[in-house]
């Protein structure tokens, strides 16, 4: 046999089975187009549930009283709101009072408020002993009349929209023979309420009554006092007792603007010798003092005005209304004196705020959140007053 031949014939096989599976493999080609998605599984197991905003304790359950926080009695997502910081909205009186003393303690008042009207008895000795200071009266005879004028302040002071619209008509006091434009009765014992005064009224007549109310007064006296009766209803139909009221917005304290207090004032001729010009107007001078609407003041040397303060926040609540006298300053070239002075003594009120002026100097003794109208320092050794227990 043919060994080599045989070699030839094997090798030439192997040969065309290579060239075949060559030819058969060839070149990878491009990737198809993806088929169909197929069918969706089937939903997997629900997961926990989540906790409620209102779920404080995370128990699943609306729990009374803890998680009603807004206090409507029911539990749910109103819960959820940010609640306000503590203490909120909470104030204290700007003005701490205290009894009057001296000359100032002798003007006693008496206001009371309801279904909006206002209703105040002011009292004074006839005489004093402050000549200087205060309208000195003798009631016994018809020939004595005394100059006075009356001015209504609804929440508000002294500022120039507010004194222009007044009635600053110059009225006379005097006795019940008199022919005064308000005529005293003469009394046995002092008067209580309105009905004890019984004689005529004189109703005052605002420029603008609008903006003031005019007020109804009466007059009776006594052997040693004068009694001046005063009635008129508030404009905005409220009693204004927030004089300088201090607030908490849950950071600080401020003063908000625009409280003040409702209050009457009598003005009274001393001696000035130009009262009859004007009434209390003629005393108002504008633009004297830097930062001021106006002063009151008297126009010549050693004339002076007696002033009758009554205040529903700084001197009601203890019974007094501030005694006061207003003297003379030489107009523009004397823009510091003080004209409006206390009389001899101390008053009643003083501003509650501590040196720098950015707190409350004093709090009611329940605070916080006492919102007490009225703060009242005691003499020392004093205490509160209760009913008494056997």
């Amino acid at each position: 046999m043919n060994t080599n031949r045989l070699f030839d014939c094997t090798r030439s096989w192997a040969a065309l089975l290579l060239a075949a599976f060559l030819l058969a493999s060839g070149c990878e080609g491009d990737d198809g187009a993806d088929g169909a998605d197929g069918a969706d599984g089937a939903d997997g197991a629900a997961g926990p549930a989540g906790t409620s905003c209102w779920d404080l304790n995370e128990n699943g359950i609306g729990d009374l009283p803890d998680e009603d926080t807004n206090g409507d009695g029911v539990v749910d997502v109103l819960d959820c709101q940010p609640s306000e910081p503590e203490g909120v909205g909470n104030t204290i009186a700007g003005n701490v009072l205290q009894a009057a003393h001296g000359s100032r303690a002798g003007l006693k008042a008496r206001g009371s408020f309801s279904s909006g009207v206002w209703t105040v008895i002011l009292s004074r000795p006839q005489t004093t002993n402050t000549p200087t200071q205060d309208v000195q009266f003798d009631l016994s005879a018809d020939t004595n009349l005394y100059g006075f004028s009356a001015a209504i302040f609804d929440n508000a002071g002294g500022e120039l929209t507010t004194m222009f619209p007044q009635d600053s008509s110059a009225y006379t006091l005097g006795n019940e023979t008199s022919g005064a434009d308000l005529q005293a009765q003469p009394v046995a014992s002092e008067p209580t309420g309105p009905a004890d005064f019984t004689g005529p009224v004189l109703t005052t007549s605002p420029s603008v009554p609008a903006d003031v109310a005019s007020v109804a007064l009466q007059a009776a006296y006594d052997s040693k006092n004068v009694y001046i009766l005063g009635v008129w209803t508030d404009l905005t139909g409220d009693e204004s007792l927030a004089k300088d009221q201090w607030e908490f917005d849950g950071t600080s304290w401020s003063r908000p603007s625009g409280r003040n207090e409702d209050r009457i004032a009598l003005m009274f001729d001393i001696n000035t010798s130009d009262w009859g010009a004007g009434g209390c107007a003629a005393y108002c001078h504008i633009g004297e003092t830097p930062g001021h609407d106006g002063r009151m003041r008297t126009n010549n040397a050693g004339e002076t005005l007696d002033m009758w303060h009554w205040k529903a926040a700084r001197s009601n609540p203890l019974g007094f209304a501030d005694d006061k006298h207003v003297i003379w300053a030489d107009g523009f070239s004397d823009t510091t004196t003080g004209t409006r002075k206390g009389d001899d003594g101390s008053g009643v009120d003083s501003g509650n705020k501590d040196a720098a002026g950015t707190l409350p100097a004093f709090m009611a003794e329940d605070d916080p959140g006492a919102n007490a109208t009225h703060l009242i320092i005691l003499p020392d050794g004093s205490a509160r007053a209760v009913p008494f227990v056997p």
